[in-house]
Order: C-alpha cells, then structure tokens, then sequence
C-alpha cells in the first residue's frame, strides 16, 4: 500500500516557474493503439478506426502501404458503403475493390512482392470493418463475378440479426 501524503501549511520556499515546453496541440502525435471498429461519421471518412492487425500481419500492416490502405482507402465512407452494397446483395466484399484497388495502388503492388500477402490482410481488414458494422461472415471462398486479376474470391457478409 502507498503511504498517504500528508500536506501541510509550511512555505513552499524557492519556487522557480518554467515555461511551458510542450508543442501546441495540433503538433501533437496520438499514440497508435489497437482501437475496434467505434464509430461512423459522415465526414468522408469513418471515425475511430483502426486496424487491429493479426500477429501475421502486423509486419506488412506497419509499412507505409499498410496504413495507406487501411486510412487512405477502405475506411472511407464511399468504399465502406460499396462493401455494405455487396454484402447485402450477397456477394463478396471486395467485389466492388476490384477495379478501384489495383489501379489506384499498382506501383505499390508492383513494388511490395507479397502481393498475396496483403490481399489476405485486405480481406481481415473488411472483415474486421464490416463487423464492426453490425455484419456477420456468411461465407468465404465465393467466386466474384466477374473475376478479375486481383481478387478471383472474397468473402460474403450479412447482417446480424
């Protein structure tokens, strides 16, 4: 147990003030944590939201490309909307991503090398966004139509009950 501080009236002698040496608030960085899916904002973009990467994709979910993927693209309200759209009309989530996706980060793509390995962590990605959505795992493995080069399957959702 802590000892209890007891205060009393006595000078508090040679008191010197320092400035304040703390960057103003808009320079402030917030730390990263591992946040589920809170919140849904109709500002462009969800609001508190951010991947709780698994043990396999914590490495290539901490580079640059990563994080581009998970704040600069499928938490966006538009995307996150196309997904809905797909899921309630039972097809795979990553359907309507299928041309928007390659094409807006080809050269990432084409530089990364682990191309299916970040696919697989897209696919967590929606997961783990349209659960926190209300949305269940129907079925995966499901053949999107049409198939295309990047994703040839996705999982479908539906919505809980």
């Amino acid at each position: 147990m802590k000892k209890k501080i007891t205060y009393t009236d006595e000078p508090l002698g040679n008191v010197q003030v320092i400035e304040d040496f703390l960057p103003p608030p808009e320079q402030l960085v917030f730390k990263e944590g591992k946040t589920k899916v809170k919140g849904y904002a109709h500002t462009g973009k969800s609001e508190s939201m951010d991947y709780s990467p698994s043990t396999f994709d914590k490495n290539i979910y901490a580079t640059s490309f990563g994080h581009r993927l998970w704040y600069d693209f499928l938490t966006q309200d538009e995307i996150i909307g196309l997904m809905e759209n797909a899921s309630d009309n039972g097809k795979p989530a990553v359907e309507p991503l299928n041309q928007r996706l390659p094409g807006r980060y080809k050269q990432d793509f084409d530089q990364c090398g682990q191309v299916d390995l970040f696919k697989q962590m897209i696919g967590r990605m929606i997961r783990q966004i349209l659960e926190g959505r209300g949305y269940e795992l129907e079925r995966d493995s499901v053949l999107v139509d049409p198939p295309r080069e990047f994703f040839t399957t996705g999982s479908v959702y539906r919505r809980k009950a």
